[in-house]
């Protein structure tokens, strides 16, 4: 049985409120071993590309006509993000491409950038020059839709010239992944 505990999703055999604890407790363990100087300089003037959907969006962020979540609720200024944080605690620069409500599925071509496999998409993310580094924040709305996973395999192609709508999570992504 499934069920929804204060965000978390716990069944008989898994809890991802135990294995949120477990990554953060893991990743501390990790940060604390090294010299934060070091780390930050690391990335210092770096660019970070996000590529995301709602929970990335802060509205004068993103290109104009991208569809924004943020500001709202409790999140009343853009410092109060994930990645605004990891860029300023880094001294990176950024390029927000997320779009409230998008999918990686979708169709690829065109003028819109909705779906995370558009050129779009991705010609966007390099607007403010070559993303060093691009975090994929998005795939929430492909399971909310039901888009189904796919078979695509490694081994598979990849058809970069797809002009039709792409369906599968797993095509969906090599394409995405692929164009950067």
């Amino acid at each position: 049985m499934l069920r929804i505990d204060n965000g978390h999703i716990k069944t008989k055999n898994f809890n991802s409120e135990t294995l949120e604890d477990t990554i953060d407790s893991k990743i501390d363990e990790a940060f604390s071993q090294l010299d934060p100087s070091v780390q930050i300089n690391k990335f210092r003037g770096k660019r970070l590309a996000i590529i995301g959907d709602s929970i990335s969006t802060y509205s004068g962020t993103m290109p104009s006509g991208y569809a924004t979540y943020y500001p709202t609720g409790d999140v009343t200024s853009v410092d109060k993000l994930w990645w605004y944080i990891v860029c300023t605690n880094l001294s990176m620069n950024y390029t927000n491409t997320s779009w409230s409500g998008s999918t990686v599925t979708g169709t690829p071509v065109g003028n819109s950038a909705i779906a995370g496999c558009s050129n779009q998409r991705v010609t966007d993310a390099g607007r403010n020059g070559t993303p060093d580094i691009i975090i994929f924040y998005i795939s929430c709305n492909d399971w909310y839709f039901n888009r189904g996973i796919g078979t695509w395999k490694t081994s598979d192609s990849i058809d970069k010239d797809v002009t039709s709508n792409v369906t599968t999570l797993r095509e969906a992504y090599a394409l995405m992944l692929y164009k950067f």
